[in-house]
């Protein structure tokens, strides 16, 4: 009876212990988040009001993002928030799914212990100091080992509770450590240094993708399987090209328009555009559904994520749309399927990514991006009318609205409507960065939540920060996993072959932008956007300069393409978070969301025909 009381005593002690760890990185993370906000701004007052721009400023934003996410990633292994291409495993049995997922446990193990090894070999041997700061490099290298080492520390618990056999858990943990000696240099794996690095990398990513591994870990894992037949020093330079994708000013702009985009939905500001919309085209065959795609495309023009306004969006207008007679399921499809402007019409995470590495401007990208925009949203309003007159949704019922009540809800959008002027003509005036442009968003969107509409409070800041730094970690996780991914494609050649299967077709850019749309709408199906992007955009960058395409011009329709992929199964991202939000079953709204899916791919098509539809803004606002 003692040793009972004892044991119950010592595992209380144990789970408290266990639960103030778990608060303390979750509030640590969210400190280095605002510490990355506060740091941010720092550097726009010191260059507008002190007139100096101290370069330590932007190198600690860098040093804290890349904590945050390494960090932050191990939150994410306990949450299970990782972004996965789950679709096979949720179509399994309950039985023969937990044997896949103690499986995919035993690979994240593997990939968590391979980060751990060599994030520590390469930040003791690491003998640099940071330009401005003068601090190691090491200490900046050091958040890979420590994340690691977490994210095990919250694989090991998984491992004795997460399933319905303990025993099964833990083996399961057991053979990811067997996996990862054996592969470092065990019996019986010799066989990989016959097999070329491209094959390993296409086979592996690919298989780890579809079998459900969390997108980052399969490539960082794929990464790791090709290069350990290659030594320690290429796997050493993995984790130096994985680290040195994140560390850019440029992309911390992502967190600070995914905190825009949140405190948007916190503070009162999709309601007003709501009302803004329902006074423009309420009146409209299928009026609900015409307003979500009229507000998708204003809040495109604010957040620049498209999940951060699928959530905003299906909380406010689908349970008005169901009211009113629409299908639960179709009602899901059009705010998955607006959702895709988000990423558009500027400002865009997707283009903040791509214009770093197709070495063009963040500001033009951003303009160019208005009109496709329009064309993509008219294209979803008409299939929105044509479904409603046949299945009478929305009848048409709604009076017109008069003029004094646009006016009215126009005045009342003021605040909201005021934030993309800011952001576009303030990057291409060059008065601030994108990155800072992001942070000036940021503040913008507390100011008005708590002034402007004061429907934000402070008791919900930590949690929407929360939020927040987890989608932060886990996108940009991806984007730092596919520089070593990326890194041996170019190794193998694999891009000189792409490049070499459409260089003949340089000559007919039509012809190449066809089968360009095409190869990057069966790309989108297993990748998310972001990753795409930074694999491919360095393999078709060559190509389509031969070819005479605009970069401008190619950004826009590489970024439709894959935001496309977004709606489609297996990955359909936005189908999966708006059916997490509206609870309607996932298979419902895939097959709801096709028509809408079709008709924006025909308004890519024309875009990509017709480039003056992209080009034309630019040319006129800042020139060529």
């Amino acid at each position: 009876m003692v040793e009972t009381s004892s044991a119950r005593r010592y595992a209380g002690l144990f789970s408290r212990a266990r639960s103030d760890f778990d608060q303390l990185l979750e509030k640590l993370c969210i400190l280095l988040f605002i510490l990355l906000f506060i740091f941010g701004l720092m550097q726009i007052f010191s260059r507008y009001v002190l007139r100096a721009s101290p370069t330590w400023t932007e190198e600690l934003c860098r040093w804290i993002f890349i904590w945050t996410i390494f960090l932050g990633m191990a939150v994410a292994v306990r949450r299970d928030d990782h972004i996965k291409v789950d679709m096979f495993l949720l179509m399994m049995p309950p039985r023969l799914r937990e044997g896949f997922e103690l499986i995919i446990h035993a690979l994240v193990v593997t990939t968590c212990i391979a980060l751990f090894a060599t994030g520590w070999d390469y930040t003791s041997r690491n003998m640099s100091y940071a330009a401005a700061l003068g601090w190691p490099l090491k200490y900046e290298f050091a958040a890979v080992p420590v994340g690691a080492a977490i994210s095990l520390y919250y694989l090991a618990l998984q491992s004795f509770s997460k399933w319905s056999s303990r025993a099964a858990g833990v083996a399961s943990f057991a053979a990811g450590v067997a996996i990862y000696l054996a592969f470092k240099g065990g019996p019986g794996f010799d066989f990989l240094a016959t097999i070329s690095t491209g094959t390993i990398l296409l086979v592996a990513g690919l298989g780890l993708l579809l079998l459900g591994v969390p997108v980052a870990f399969a490539m960082v894992l794929a990464s790791f399987l090709a290069l350990w037949p290659k030594g320690n020093l290429q796997t050493l330079a993995s984790v130096s090209s994985l680290v040195g994708m994140i560390d850019s000013f440029v992309l911390l702009a992502v967190p600070f328009f995914i905190v825009a985009g949140e405190l948007m939905n916190e503070g009162g500001i999709t309601e007003s555009l709501v009302r803004l919309a329902s006074s423009l085209v309420g009146h409209i065959r299928g009026g609900l559904g015409q307003v979500s795609f009229v507000v998708n495309a204003f809040m495109g023009g604010l957040s620049g994520s498209s999940t951060a306004d699928a959530v905003g969006i299906a909380k406010v207008m689908v349970p008005s749309m169901v009211a009113e007679g629409y299908n639960p399921a179709f009602a899901a499809s059009m705010i998955a399927s607006g959702a895709v402007l988000a990423n558009v019409i500027p400002p865009s995470i997707c283009m903040l990514v791509y214009g770093p590495l197709a070495g063009v401007s963040i500001g033009k990208l951003f303009i160019a991006g208005f009109i496709p925009g329009i064309v993509l949203t008219a294209s979803l309003m008409t299939v929105c009318y044509i479904y409603a007159r046949r299945s009478d949704y929305g009848g048409g019922t709604a009076p017109r609205a008069p003029f004094s009540k646009i006016l009215s809800a126009l005045c009342h959008s003021s605040w909201a409507l005021g934030m993309p002027a800011i952001i576009v003509i303030g990057i291409n005036s060059g008065a601030f960065t994108p990155t800072e442009a992001a942070a000036i968003a940021a503040l913008y969107s507390l100011i008005i939540g708590f002034v402007g509409y004061k429907g934000l409070r402070w008791q919900a800041i930590p949690a929407k920060l929360n939020v927040c730094m987890v989608q932060t970690v886990t996108i940009m996780l991806i984007v730092g996993a596919s520089a070593p991914f990326g890194y041996l494609l170019v190794i193998e050649e694999i891009p000189q072959l792409i490049a070499a299967q459409f260089s003949g077709l340089a000559s007919s850019p039509m012809l190449l932008l066809m089968l360009l749309n095409i190869f990057l709408l069966l790309v989108g199906l297993p990748l998310e956007p972001i990753p795409a992007i930074t694999i491919l955009v360095p393999i078709l960058g060559p190509i389509i300069t031969a070819a005479g395409i605009d970069p401008i011009h190619f950004g826009i329709i590489i970024i439709i393409n894959l935001m496309i992929g977004a709606l489609t199964p297996p990955v359909g991202s936005l189908v999966f978070v708006t059916a997490g939000v509206t609870k309607v079953p996932v298979h419902q709204i895939f097959i709801k969301v096709i028509p809408f899916e079709l008709a924006m791919v025909a308004a890519m098509f024309i875009i990509s025909f017709f480039p003056f539809l992209s080009l034309w803004l630019p040319s006129l606002i800042v020139g060529r």
